[in-house]
């Protein structure tokens, strides 16, 4: 069961991360590990910068380097990651709700 929970967890950092980003929020990994953790679940650091690498590389994201003592990433959504969210809702809108209106048999 673990494992099903750990994948379970990791696809709802992913969704999560490009929820956020979908509504214009500028966002660091450390935001998506805090957000996940707001639902009680926990993922790893690695998990979500692994996560965030494979958007970015696919040209969903755009990743900022900040000058702070961080040296913080900031990530923002680009234009081709808004056509491919619109897709995307347009695939999973019913899955999802199938998946959360079942959720309770």
């Amino acid at each position: 069961m673990s494992e099903i929970y750990s994948n379970v967890v990791k696809s709802f950092a992913y969704l999560s991360t490009i929820l956020e980003l979908s509504k214009g929020k500028k966002i660091t990994g450390y935001d998506i590990v805090a957000h996940v953790s707001n639902f009680g679940l926990t993922v790893s650091a690695g998990t979500v910068y692994h996560q965030l690498q494979l958007l970015e590389k696919a040209g969903i994201i755009k990743g900022t380097r900040l000058r702070t003592h961080a040296n913080k990433t900031v990530y923002e959504m680009t234009e081709k990651g808004k056509q491919v969210f619109e897709e995307f809702k347009k695939k999973w809108m019913k899955p999802l709700e199938y998946a959360c209106k079942n959720m309770n048999t």
